[in-house]
Protein backbone atom coordinates (compact mmCIF):
# COMPACT_ATOMS: atom_id res chain seq x y z
CA UNK A 1 0.00 0.00 0.00
CA UNK A 2 1.41 3.40 -0.96
CA UNK A 3 0.99 6.42 1.27
CA UNK A 4 1.93 9.82 -0.55
CA UNK A 5 2.56 12.48 2.06
CA UNK A 6 2.42 16.47 1.35
CA UNK A 7 4.89 18.75 2.32
CA UNK A 8 4.85 19.96 6.08
CA UNK A 9 3.50 23.60 6.44
CA UNK A 10 3.77 26.19 8.61
CA UNK A 11 2.62 26.34 12.18
CA UNK A 12 -0.45 27.46 14.04
CA UNK A 13 -0.98 28.38 17.68
CA UNK A 14 -3.09 26.89 19.86
CA UNK A 15 -6.23 28.07 21.95
CA UNK A 16 -5.35 29.69 24.68
CA UNK A 17 -8.59 28.79 26.68
CA UNK A 18 -8.55 25.50 28.41
CA UNK A 19 -9.74 22.34 26.90
CA UNK A 20 -9.76 18.72 28.69
CA UNK A 21 -6.97 17.64 25.78
CA UNK A 22 -4.91 20.84 25.88
CA UNK A 23 -0.99 20.43 25.32
CA UNK A 24 1.38 22.32 27.12
CA UNK A 25 2.90 23.36 24.05
CA UNK A 26 1.74 26.38 22.66
CA UNK A 27 2.81 26.20 19.28
CA UNK A 28 4.12 23.01 16.73
CA UNK A 29 4.40 22.30 13.39
CA UNK A 30 0.90 20.83 11.71
CA UNK A 31 1.69 17.90 9.51
CA UNK A 32 0.38 17.94 5.74
CA UNK A 33 -1.97 15.19 6.08
CA UNK A 34 -1.31 11.67 4.51
CA UNK A 35 -2.95 10.44 1.41
CA UNK A 36 -5.10 7.13 1.45
CA UNK A 37 -4.43 5.23 -1.66
CA UNK A 38 -6.56 2.42 -1.48
CA UNK A 39 -9.70 2.73 0.68
CA UNK A 40 -9.37 0.90 4.57
CA UNK A 41 -11.87 -1.36 5.70
CA UNK A 42 -12.64 -1.28 9.43
CA UNK A 43 -12.29 -4.71 10.53
CA UNK A 44 -9.80 -4.81 13.16
CA UNK A 45 -6.84 -6.04 11.42
CA UNK A 46 -3.56 -3.76 10.72
CA UNK A 47 -3.11 -5.55 7.30
CA UNK A 48 -4.28 -2.45 5.59
CA UNK A 49 -1.76 -0.31 7.67
CA UNK A 50 1.93 0.19 7.65
CA UNK A 51 4.16 -1.50 9.78
CA UNK A 52 5.15 -0.11 12.65
CA UNK A 53 3.02 2.41 13.14
CA UNK A 54 4.59 5.49 12.47
CA UNK A 55 3.84 7.80 15.55
CA UNK A 56 3.77 6.14 19.18
CA UNK A 57 2.95 7.72 22.72
CA UNK A 58 5.26 6.41 25.02
CA UNK A 59 3.30 7.47 27.90
CA UNK A 60 -0.09 6.06 27.02
CA UNK A 61 1.54 2.67 25.07
CA UNK A 62 -0.64 2.88 21.84
CA UNK A 63 0.76 3.42 18.40
CA UNK A 64 -1.75 5.25 15.89
CA UNK A 65 -2.28 6.68 12.13
CA UNK A 66 -4.89 8.91 10.52
CA UNK A 67 -4.88 9.16 6.91
CA UNK A 68 -7.42 9.88 4.47
CA UNK A 69 -8.84 9.82 0.76
CA UNK A 70 -11.51 12.01 -0.69
CA UNK A 71 -14.38 10.18 1.10
CA UNK A 72 -13.15 9.43 4.48
CA UNK A 73 -10.79 9.36 7.58
CA UNK A 74 -9.38 6.62 8.62
CA UNK A 75 -7.60 6.14 11.93
CA UNK A 76 -6.25 3.36 13.90
CA UNK A 77 -4.53 2.62 16.92
CA UNK A 78 -3.09 -0.36 18.57
CA UNK A 79 -1.25 -1.28 21.52
CA UNK A 80 0.31 -4.52 22.83
CA UNK A 81 0.43 -3.05 26.46
CA UNK A 82 -1.58 -5.26 28.97
CA UNK A 83 -2.60 -2.68 31.24
CA UNK A 84 -3.83 -0.15 28.42
CA UNK A 85 -5.60 -2.75 26.59
CA UNK A 86 -7.35 -3.50 29.86
CA UNK A 87 -8.03 0.25 30.42
CA UNK A 88 -9.50 0.31 26.97
CA UNK A 89 -11.81 -2.27 27.45
CA UNK A 90 -12.84 -2.23 30.44
CA UNK A 91 -13.21 1.67 30.79
CA UNK A 92 -13.49 2.39 27.67
CA UNK A 93 -11.74 4.50 24.68
CA UNK A 94 -12.76 7.94 23.44
CA UNK A 95 -11.47 9.24 19.60
CA UNK A 96 -12.55 13.22 19.73
CA UNK A 97 -11.93 14.96 16.15
CA UNK A 98 -11.47 18.70 15.99
CA UNK A 99 -11.27 20.56 12.64
CA UNK A 100 -10.79 24.26 14.28
CA UNK A 101 -7.06 23.38 14.93
CA UNK A 102 -8.16 24.44 18.68
CA UNK A 103 -8.75 21.15 19.96
CA UNK A 104 -12.26 21.84 20.46
CA UNK A 105 -13.73 18.57 21.81
CA UNK A 106 -17.17 18.64 20.35
CA UNK A 107 -16.87 15.31 17.87
CA UNK A 108 -16.27 12.08 19.20
CA UNK A 109 -16.73 8.39 18.97
CA UNK A 110 -16.92 6.35 22.45
CA UNK A 111 -16.00 2.83 21.85
CA UNK A 112 -15.69 0.71 23.38
CA UNK A 113 -17.95 2.26 25.81
CA UNK A 114 -17.21 1.81 29.62
CA UNK A 115 -18.24 -2.04 29.96
CA UNK A 116 -19.69 -3.30 33.26
CA UNK A 117 -20.39 -6.59 31.92
CA UNK A 118 -16.46 -7.49 31.17
CA UNK A 119 -15.23 -10.95 32.94
CA UNK A 120 -11.90 -9.10 35.42
CA UNK A 121 -10.81 -12.25 36.65
CA UNK A 122 -10.15 -16.20 34.94
CA UNK A 123 -8.25 -17.39 37.52
CA UNK A 124 -10.48 -19.12 40.90
CA UNK A 125 -7.32 -17.78 42.76
CA UNK A 126 -7.76 -14.31 43.19
CA UNK A 127 -4.27 -13.41 44.84
CA UNK A 128 -1.88 -14.46 42.38
CA UNK A 129 -1.50 -12.41 39.10
CA UNK A 130 -2.53 -13.62 35.70
CA UNK A 131 0.07 -15.27 33.81
CA UNK A 132 0.10 -14.13 30.02
CA UNK A 133 -2.44 -16.86 28.79
CA UNK A 134 -4.77 -15.84 31.28
CA UNK A 135 -4.64 -11.93 31.01
CA UNK A 136 -4.95 -12.52 26.83
CA UNK A 137 -8.09 -15.12 27.45
CA UNK A 138 -9.33 -12.66 29.61
CA UNK A 139 -9.18 -9.34 26.70
CA UNK A 140 -10.64 -11.52 23.85
CA UNK A 141 -13.52 -12.20 26.34
CA UNK A 142 -13.93 -8.92 27.13
CA UNK A 143 -13.70 -7.81 23.57
CA UNK A 144 -16.76 -9.78 23.02
CA UNK A 145 -18.93 -7.92 25.77
CA UNK A 146 -17.65 -5.03 23.77
CA UNK A 147 -20.78 -4.00 21.66
CA UNK A 148 -21.89 -0.48 21.55
CA UNK A 149 -20.88 2.47 20.43
CA UNK A 150 -22.01 6.36 21.44
CA UNK A 151 -21.70 9.10 18.51
CA UNK A 152 -21.52 12.79 19.91
CA UNK A 153 -21.32 15.92 17.19
CA UNK A 154 -22.30 14.42 14.08
CA UNK A 155 -24.38 14.82 11.67
CA UNK A 156 -27.55 12.89 12.40
CA UNK A 157 -26.38 10.43 13.75
CA UNK A 158 -25.59 10.87 17.51
CA UNK A 159 -26.89 8.48 20.37
CA UNK A 160 -25.89 4.94 21.42
CA UNK A 161 -25.25 2.28 18.69
CA UNK A 162 -24.48 -1.19 18.51
CA UNK A 163 -21.19 -1.29 16.71
CA UNK A 164 -22.42 -3.27 13.69
CA UNK A 165 -25.76 -1.40 13.69
CA UNK A 166 -25.69 1.01 10.50
CA UNK A 167 -25.84 4.58 12.23
CA UNK A 168 -26.90 6.21 9.34
CA UNK A 169 -23.90 8.21 8.88
CA UNK A 170 -21.45 5.16 7.38
CA UNK A 171 -19.12 5.04 10.45
CA UNK A 172 -17.52 2.09 10.64
CA UNK A 173 -15.48 1.25 14.30
CA UNK A 174 -13.95 -2.18 14.85
CA UNK A 175 -11.38 -3.88 17.49
CA UNK A 176 -9.83 -7.30 17.16
CA UNK A 177 -6.61 -9.12 18.16
CA UNK A 178 -3.95 -9.76 16.14
CA UNK A 179 -1.68 -12.68 16.71
CA UNK A 180 0.24 -11.43 19.02
CA UNK A 181 -2.33 -10.09 20.80
CA UNK A 182 -1.84 -6.66 20.15
CA UNK A 183 -4.74 -4.78 20.25
CA UNK A 184 -6.50 -3.17 17.17
CA UNK A 185 -8.84 -0.15 16.88
CA UNK A 186 -9.86 1.02 13.19
CA UNK A 187 -12.23 3.72 12.55
CA UNK A 188 -13.93 5.34 8.77
CA UNK A 189 -15.22 8.32 9.38
CA UNK A 190 -16.89 9.88 6.43
CA UNK A 191 -16.22 13.46 5.61
CA UNK A 192 -19.73 13.87 5.23
CA UNK A 193 -20.58 13.50 8.84
CA UNK A 194 -18.86 15.68 10.47
CA UNK A 195 -17.44 18.14 7.98
CA UNK A 196 -18.41 18.49 4.20
CA UNK A 197 -19.65 16.70 1.60
CA UNK A 198 -17.24 16.88 -0.96
CA UNK A 199 -13.42 18.02 -0.42
CA UNK A 200 -11.87 20.66 -2.81
CA UNK A 201 -8.25 22.09 -3.07
CA UNK A 202 -9.70 24.76 -0.99
CA UNK A 203 -9.03 22.06 1.69
CA UNK A 204 -5.24 20.97 1.43
CA UNK A 205 -3.75 21.37 4.91
CA UNK A 206 -6.98 21.74 6.61
CA UNK A 207 -6.19 21.29 10.37
CA UNK A 208 -7.55 17.84 11.36
CA UNK A 209 -6.85 16.79 15.18
CA UNK A 210 -7.65 13.60 16.37
CA UNK A 211 -7.18 12.83 20.78
CA UNK A 212 -7.07 9.29 21.54
CA UNK A 213 -8.53 9.38 25.03
CA UNK A 214 -8.19 6.30 27.79
CA UNK A 215 -9.85 6.60 31.19
CA UNK A 216 -7.74 4.45 34.39
CA UNK A 217 -9.25 2.75 36.14
CA UNK A 218 -10.39 3.35 39.60
CA UNK A 219 -7.73 2.44 42.41
CA UNK A 220 -9.26 -0.11 45.06
CA UNK A 221 -9.62 0.91 48.59
CA UNK A 222 -7.33 -0.68 50.96
CA UNK A 223 -7.05 -1.30 54.83
CA UNK A 224 -3.17 0.48 54.72
CA UNK A 225 -1.85 -2.44 52.11
CA UNK A 226 -0.39 -1.71 49.01
CA UNK A 227 -2.41 -4.57 47.20
CA UNK A 228 -5.13 -3.65 44.45
CA UNK A 229 -4.70 -3.24 40.40
CA UNK A 230 -5.16 -6.39 38.94
CA UNK A 231 -3.75 -9.13 41.65
CA UNK A 232 -7.05 -8.75 43.79
CA UNK A 233 -9.05 -8.72 40.85
CA UNK A 234 -10.54 -5.38 41.71
CA UNK A 235 -11.33 -2.88 38.38
CA UNK A 236 -14.08 -0.99 39.13
CA UNK A 237 -15.33 0.88 36.28
CA UNK A 238 -15.57 4.36 37.47
CA UNK A 239 -13.60 6.77 35.70
CA UNK A 240 -10.04 8.22 36.93
CA UNK A 241 -9.82 12.37 36.31
CA UNK A 242 -6.33 11.60 35.59
CA UNK A 243 -4.65 14.20 32.83
CA UNK A 244 -1.39 11.99 32.33
CA UNK A 245 -0.23 11.10 28.92
CA UNK A 246 -0.81 14.35 27.61
CA UNK A 247 0.88 15.15 23.64
CA UNK A 248 1.51 12.06 22.44
CA UNK A 249 1.86 14.24 19.14
CA UNK A 250 3.95 14.01 16.27
CA UNK A 251 7.43 12.43 17.50
CA UNK A 252 7.91 8.87 15.25
CA UNK A 253 8.22 5.77 16.62
CA UNK A 254 10.20 3.36 14.50
CA UNK A 255 10.49 -0.39 15.29
CA UNK A 256 8.49 -2.85 17.89
CA UNK A 257 7.52 1.32 19.47
CA UNK A 258 5.48 2.42 16.40
CA UNK A 259 3.30 -1.28 17.15
CA UNK A 260 2.97 -0.99 20.40
CA UNK A 261 4.34 -4.20 21.05
CA UNK A 262 6.52 -3.66 23.72
CA UNK A 263 5.28 -3.12 26.59
CA UNK A 264 3.58 -4.75 29.71
CA UNK A 265 3.82 -7.97 31.28
CA UNK A 266 0.81 -8.91 33.45
CA UNK A 267 3.02 -8.41 36.40
CA UNK A 268 4.43 -5.10 35.29
CA UNK A 269 3.75 -1.43 36.54
CA UNK A 270 0.22 -1.27 38.33
CA UNK A 271 -0.03 2.11 38.60
CA UNK A 272 -0.12 2.62 35.00
CA UNK A 273 -3.64 0.67 35.19
CA UNK A 274 -4.56 3.65 37.66
CA UNK A 275 -3.29 6.74 34.79
CA UNK A 276 -5.64 8.01 31.99
CA UNK A 277 -3.84 9.06 28.84
CA UNK A 278 -5.43 11.77 25.99
CA UNK A 279 -2.88 11.73 23.42
CA UNK A 280 -2.99 14.14 20.39
CA UNK A 281 -2.35 14.09 17.06
CA UNK A 282 -2.63 17.15 14.71
CA UNK A 283 -2.02 16.53 11.03
CA UNK A 284 -3.90 18.26 8.02
CA UNK A 285 -6.37 16.90 4.73
CA UNK A 286 -3.99 15.86 2.15
CA UNK A 287 -5.86 16.34 -1.24
CA UNK A 288 -4.75 14.29 -4.15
Amino acid sequence: MKFVTNIAIGCIALAAGLTACKSSQKTHAVASGTWQDQPIVADGANSDWPSPYPFYDEKAKIGYVVTNDKDNLYVTMQTGDRMTIMKILRNGMTLWIDTSGKKSQSISINYPMENTEAPTRMQKDQTQPMDKMDADQMHKRMLETARDLYLTGFKGCNGSFLVKQNNGCGINVRMGFDEYNTLIWEAVIPFKSFYKDGLSAADVHKPIGVCFSIKGIQRPKTDGGSGGGMSNGSVAGRQNSGMSGMGGGMHGGGGMHGGGMHGGGVGGDREALYESSKTWYETGIAIK
